[in-house]
C-alpha cells in the first residue's frame, strides 16, 4: 500500500509508489485569525493564556501564535488526514470559544473596530522584519490587519516535497495546469476580496471598505488630512499583487528575487539578524495576496478575516473556480475581452482582465468603495456566474451567504458600518471606546452561534468529489 504524508493544510497532494494517477479529489484548508476580547470588549492581550489551555485540552491543538499577543491562528489540522477539513476547522473554532469563555476570554473574526495598543512579540523574526519594514509601520499595519488564508493543492507532479519547492518541469500538462489556476487566483482577487470584507474601521475612523488590504498592501491614500501608506509601499516586491506568469520557472524565479532582496537588505543594514534569514524558508519573505507554499499549495491570503458563513461561502468560490478550471483545462488567458467580458470561457480559454487593469483601476476600487462601485459589483456578478452553475445544487449556509451579497449588495463591512450608526456613530467622526466594545461583543455573539449553526449543517465544500 502506497505511503501517504499529509502536510499542514494540502492533506493529500500526491500518491507514491505504484499509484500514479492524478488525484481526483480538490483538498482546500484554512488558516483563520482571531484577537482576543476581554469580556467588557476590549482587547485582550493573554493568547500565550489561551493557547496554553488549548494545548493542554487537546495536546497537538492547531493553534498558532501571531506578532502580537492580542491574537492567535487557527488552522485546519497538522499532518493528519480530515476526510471533511472544513467541519474540523469549525470544531476546533468552537472549542476555542469554549476555552476561551473558560478563560474570561471572546474571540473575534475581525481587525479591532477602535483603537488600543497592541502588544508585539520579541522573536527575532518579528524584531528583524520590524527593522527592514520600520517598527512603527508594522505594528500598526500588523495588529491591525487580522486575515484568512486559503489553501488548495497544487496539481499533481508539480511540487517537489524533498526540496519544499516547484519542480522544474519543461513538457508537463499539470506544470501548464498550475500556470492557468495561479493566474486565475490573481484575476479573482478583487472578487473575492470584496466578498470578505469586513475591515471598514482603522483606529475608529472609516477610511476603506477593506482597511486591511489598504494598511497592510502597497497602495497611498489620502483622507482628510490623513495621508495612509500600506506596509510594503515602499518595498513592492514583499507586498504587492502577483503579475500573471507564462512560466513555472518565473514562480520560481520570483520566491528567489524576493529572498534575495531581503537577504541583501539584512546583510548591508541589520547584519545581526543574518542568522535568521538563513534559517527560514524562501517563500516566508513575501506576504502578498498569493503564494505557492513550502507544503504545495496555493496559499492565497489576499482576504479579511470573516464570520464562518462568509469564509465557505468564498472558499466555496475558490475551490469551485480551481477545481472547474482543473476538470476542463481551462488556459487563464490576460485580455481586453477580460475588461468588459471578464470570465468568459471561449473553447479552452478563460478571459480576464489584463495585470495592470486589475491592479490600478479594479483592486483599488475593490479596496476603497467595495460594492459601491459598479465596476466591482459587476466583476463580482461575472466571477460568481463562471463558479457558482459547478456548486451543487444544495442548501449550504456559506453558499446562502454569498447569494445575498450578490443580491443585496451589501458586505459584512457595509453591515458592520450599518451597526455602528445605530449606537451613535457618524461618518466623518470618530468611533468611540464604548461604541467599539459594543461592536466587537456583538461580532463575538455572532461567531458563537455561526459555528453552532454550520456545524449541525451539511458543508458542500467538503464533498470529496
Amino acid at each position: 500500500m502506497a505511503q501517504m504524508r499529509i502536510y499542514k493544510v494540502c492533506k493529500k497532494n500526491a500518491i507514491m509508489a505504484k499509484k500514479t494517477k492524478p488525484i481526483k479529489r480538490h483538498k482546500v484548508g484554512f488558516e483563520s485569525e482571531f484577537l482576543l476580547l476581554e469580556n467588557n470588549g476590549a482587547v485582550s492581550s493573554r493568547a500565550d493564556e489561551l493557547m496554553a489551555r488549548l494545548q493542554k485540552k487537546q495536546p497537538g491543538y492547531p493553534v498558532q501564535k501571531e506578532y502580537t499577543h492580542n491574537v492567535i491562528e487557527i488552522t485546519s489540522h497538522v499532518k493528519r488526514k480530515v476526510l471533511h477539513a472544513t467541519g474540523g476547522w469549525l470544531r476546533t473554532v468552537q472549542m476555542a470559544i469554549e476555552e476561551a469563555k473558560a478563560a474570561d476570554l471572546k474571540l473575534l473574526p475581525h481587525a479591532y473596530f477602535g483603537k488600543y495598543a497592541p502588544s508585539p512579540r520579541s522573536d527575532p523574526y518579528y524584531r528583524m522584519k520590524e527593522e527592514v519594514i520600520g517598527p512603527t509601520k508594522m505594528v500598526f499595519a500588523e495588529s491591525r490587519s487580522q486575515a484568512f488564508h486559503f489553501h488548495y493543492c497544487l496539481p499533481y507532479g508539480t511540487f517537489s516535497r524533498g526540496e519544499k519547492q516547484l519542480k522544474r518541469l519543461v513538457y508537463s500538462k499539470n506544470k501548464d495546469l498550475l500556470i492557468s489556476m495561479h493566474n486565475a487566483i490573481i484575476a479573482a482577487d478583487s472578487a473575492l476580496i470584496s466578498f470578505m470584507q469586513s475591515s471598514p474601521f482603522v483606529e475608529g475612523r472609516h477610511y476603506a471598505m477593506d482597511c486591511r488590504s489598504l494598511i497592510y498592501g502597497t497602495m497611498r491614500v489620502k483622507k482628510g488630512e490623513r495621508i495612509i501608506e500600506g506596509l510594503y509601499r515602499k518595498h513592492k516586491i514583499f507586498g504587492k499583487l502577483p503579475r500573471y506568469t507564462h512560466a513555472i520557472a518565473g514562480l520560481g524565479l520570483r520566491v528567489q528575487k524576493q529572498y534575495e532582496e531581503f537577504k541583501e537588505i539584512v546583510e548591508e543594514e541589520h547584519p545581526h539578524y543574518m542568522h535568521v534569514v538563513e534559517q527560514m524558508h524562501p517563500t516566508k519573505f513575501y506576504w502578498g495576496a498569493l503564494r505557492i507554499s513550502r507544503y504545495g499549495t496555493f496559499e492565497y491570503r489576499g482576504m479579511d478575516m470573516n464570520l464562518p458563513t462568509y469564509i465557505i461561502g468564498s472558499s466555496l468560490l475558490l475551490k469551485y473556480m480551481l477545481k472547474r478550471i482543473r476538470n476542463e483545462r481551462l488556459v487563464t488567458t490576460p485580455s481586453d475581452i477580460g475588461i468588459s467580458e471578464p470570465f468568459k470561457v471561449e473553447g479552452k480559454k478563460l478571459y480576464v482582465p489584463p495585470y495592470t487593469y486589475l491592479q490600478e483601476v479594479l483592486r483599488p476600487k475593490a479596496v476603497i468603495r467595495g460594492t459601491g462601485s459598479l465596476e466591482v459589483r459587476k466583476y463580482m456578478k461575472k466571477f460568481a456566474e463562471f463558479v457558482m452553475p459547478k456548486i451543487p445544487k444544495r442548501r449550504d449556509l456559506g453558499l446562502e451567504r454569498i447569494k445575498q451579497i450578490l443580491q443585496t449588495g451589501k458586505t459584512r463591512s457595509d453591515i458592520l458600518l450599518k451597526q455602528a450608526h445605530r449606537l451613535g456613530w457618524g461618518r466623518d467622526s470618530e468611533l468611540s471606546h464604548e461604541i467599539a466594545c459594543e461592536l466587537a461583543l456583538k461580532s463575538s455573539r455572532e461567531l458563537e452561534d455561526e459555528v453552532a449553526r454550520l456545524l449541525e449543517s451539511e458543508l458542500i465544500i467538503d464533498a470529496e468529489k
